[in-house]
């Protein structure tokens, strides 16, 4: 797992499998799921010379938790 800090002072998780030379080859895991879904794929992004990363989505377990409404651009629910 990394961890990466964003300009405005997120936390976002992520993991990485695959080869790490490959073609960076970005998965965006469905709800309710989390990075680590990227694991389901390493074998066949070794096997195929692929950088497979997978990051977690607002609210996942490794990422900061903020409201929609406290995110840049967000809105209230309500």
């Amino acid at each position: 797992m990394q961890v990466i800090t964003t300009h405005d002072g997120r936390s976002l998780a992520c993991d990485e499998v695959g080869n790490p030379n490959g073609p960076l080859v970005i998965h965006n895991h469905g709800g309710p799921s989390s990075r680590l879904e990227a694991r389901l794929f390493s074998g066949a992004a070794s096997k195929h010379v692929l950088r497979l990363l997978c990051v977690d989505r607002q609210a996942s377990d490794g990422q900061a938790r903020k409201t929609r409404a406290a995110m840049p651009g967000g809105r209230s629910e309500r």
